[in-house]
């Protein structure tokens, strides 16, 4: 190995004019080159780098004298590990995308949906206020309960094509029961006459003539000293639909128009809270969109620090 060493010399040179003598005095630099014993990890290394340039000096002549058969190769090679994508299918099922697939919970999963199907798609919503049952709010529920008959999806579809049905009436279940989901009594309704609707000792649905509970469709229950209801902070409304792979589009469709209108403030109502069928996958695709995003991010950043530290700012280096 050898180390180059830099010094300056004196260089002293003279000249004859006429009589007189000229002597000129320069400084120049000497370069010298001194033998000396790489270490061990030098030698390491400059090994590597011998391979590792010899080996793609060769692959790089291999390309450049047999460029067809290199591309016929590299076409070969894709195609096979291509191979699988025949077998792709896409899935949504939550069990086989976040449940190793070794798991005893698939086969047990597929056995009850194998015995046991589910025939329901539900969607939830939990309302609070000051005080549920007030005319103000039972209206506002009101609404809710409009907007979701009215909306249209897919195929023209609306709740009437998608819910399940108890007699002529789609299943939904809420406290507006109490007056059959009357909108003409409802739009009417004084403090009066709720307090004394739901203090009359109902016991089945006037819809459905279902058994009917009030802590069921009802949270945060205030009663007075003689055991009345006077007041509740919470109420939930239920919507059941058929779940038919036929119509499974225009049921997420339709779930997401619900999404978007419980989430929307309302008057009277302090806060919404929703749950679907879909807010599930919603949430765990979501979650894997945002990963997606970071993890693309990610290696662009590194790309750009390896171009910045690595690369040498000159024509040849950015060709």
């Amino acid at each position: 190995m050898q180390r180059e060493h830099l010094s300056l010399v004196d260089v002293s040179e003279d000249r004859q004019e006429g009589d007189t003598r000229i002597t000129k005095t320069y400084q120049v630099t000497q370069v010298y080159y001194q033998e000396y014993e790489a270490s061990c990890l030098q030698k390491c290394s400059n090994g590597i780098i011998r391979v590792l340039e010899g080996t793609f000096y060769r692959i790089g002549l291999h390309v450049a004298r047999h460029p067809y058969l290199v591309i016929l190769v590299c076409l070969l090679v894709c195609g096979l590990c291509g191979l699988g994508l025949l077998k792709f299918e896409q899935t949504s099922d939550d069990a086989k995308l976040w449940v190793p697939v070794n798991s005893r919970v698939l086969p047990e999963k597929a056995w009850m949906e194998n015995h046991f199907p589910e025939q329901f798609r539900y969607t939830s919503v939990i309302i609070t206020a000051s005080n549920i049952l007030t005319p103000a709010v039972l209206n506002s529920m009101y609404d809710m309960y409009l907007k979701s008959s009215m909306m249209y999806v897919e195929g023209n579809t609306n709740l009437e094509g998608l819910c399940v049905k108890v007699g002529q009436s789609c299943n939904v279940q809420s406290i507006l029961e109490l007056w059959n989901k009357n909108g003409t009594i409802i739009r009417k309704l004084t403090m009066n006459d709720v307090l004394h609707t739901v203090n009359s000792g109902v016991k089945y649905s006037p819809v459905y003539g279902t058994e009917w509970s009030f802590s069921q469709q009802l949270g945060g229950i205030r009663r007075d000293r003689y055991g009345n209801i006077i007041g509740a902070s919470a109420a939930s409304m239920l919507w059941v639909l058929h779940k038919d792979p036929q119509k499974e589009l225009s049921a997420l469709d339709w779930e997401k128009q619900m999404i978007s209108m419980a989430t929307t403030s309302r008057p009277y109502i302090d806060k919404s809270y929703i749950y679907a069928t879909r807010t599930f996958d919603d949430e765990g695709y979501g979650a894997v969109n945002a990963d997606t995003t970071l993890l693309t991010l990610g290696f662009i950043i590194v790309f750009i620090f390896i171009i910045l530290v690595l690369g040498r700012f000159n024509l040849v280096e950015n060709k």
